[in-house]
């Protein structure tokens, strides 16, 4: 479900263009196959839901620059625009039933304990081993309909969604915790 090219000059700039996976909450951020369970927690399902895509995984067409940094890489970045109509969405700026606005994403990661990129704590676990992430993100999105010169529609201001959140994850050895808040206005 993802269609997209990139580009890097190294680690720490890397420029993504096509069909992405929109910054979010870190259960979102990981693949099915890396999770722990079946599927993303109903808090998760809901957030993407109030997201352009309308799933529980939000991808949408537009462009990422993201990249590593730090001493060791502990510091991940991704920042994201995009079309707001989601992934599926075969509509475009001369429907007038669609926005027309863009939708801005970001995400900032830091393993202050050994990293375990987007893999649900207990898929990483290693026996005597302390590992920890913390996630920031944050998505803006103004839903817009513009009707153009038909007049059928004229330019109506739907709603402004900001969604922010918080992640956390920690295991040692056998032990796993993957935790998350999430704020929506």
């Amino acid at each position: 479900r993802e269609a997209w090219i990139e580009w890097g000059c190294n680690d720490t700039f890397y420029f993504r263009m096509g069909q992405i996976k929109t910054p979010t909450t870190r259960q979102m951020m990981t693949p099915p196959e890396l999770q722990q369970f079946a599927d993303v927690s109903m808090a998760s399902s809901l957030s993407g839901l109030l997201m352009p895509g309308y799933t529980d995984r939000n991808r949408d067409h537009g462009f990422m620059i993201h990249g590593l940094f730090g001493c060791n890489n502990e510091w991940q970045y991704m920042l994201a625009v995009t079309n707001g109509d989601g992934g599926a969405s075969i509509r475009n700026v001369l429907n007038p039933l669609t926005s027309d606005n863009l939708a801005y994403s970001a995400r900032l990661n830091w393993a202050f304990l050994r990293g375990i990129g987007y893999t649900e704590s207990a898929l990483r676990q290693e026996s005597c081993v302390w590992y920890g992430e913390l996630g920031l993100w944050g998505h803006y999105y103004a839903d817009r309909i513009d009707g153009g010169n038909s007049g059928l529609f004229p330019h109506t201001a739907m709603f402004d969604r900001i969604m922010a959140g918080l992640d956390l994850a920690l295991g040692y050895g056998g032990f796993s915790f993957t935790g998350a808040f999430t704020y929506a206005d």
